[in-house]
């Protein structure tokens, strides 16, 4: 039985948003903000709906920060590609906004 690391989930979360922690995630996932506070707390346990929550709002790497170790090689993978679809996804913002920019500015 695979045990979920609280503290390590607790620090993912903290990273995708470090300003109202379980605030945000409980708006995210749907899950009650108590529930949430108290995984950052380190209490209680994860449900299987709430892992799929966590999954559809955070992607793969969710599960590889919750069960460090544990990770077969498909999620890495999985990982890896949603992070580069996330980066790709931020550089397309980015190029849009600069060519913006630069027809307002006439450069």
């Amino acid at each position: 039985v695979l045990e979920v690391d609280l503290d390590r989930l607790g620090t993912f979360l903290r990273r995708h948003h470090p300003i109202d922690t379980a605030f945000m995630v409980a708006t995210a996932t749907d899950i009650p903000e108590a529930t949430v506070k108290n995984w950052l707390q380190g209490r209680n346990e994860l449900r299987a709906r709430h892992v799929f929550a966590l999954i559809a709002a955070f992607g793969p790497s969710v599960l590889a920060a919750m069960w460090p170790g544990a990770t077969p090689d498909w999620l890495d993978d999985a990982t890896r590609r949603a992070r580069a679809e996330r980066l790709r996804t931020e550089r397309a913002a980015l190029d849009a906004e600069i060519a913006e920019l630069e027809s307002l500015d006439g450069l």
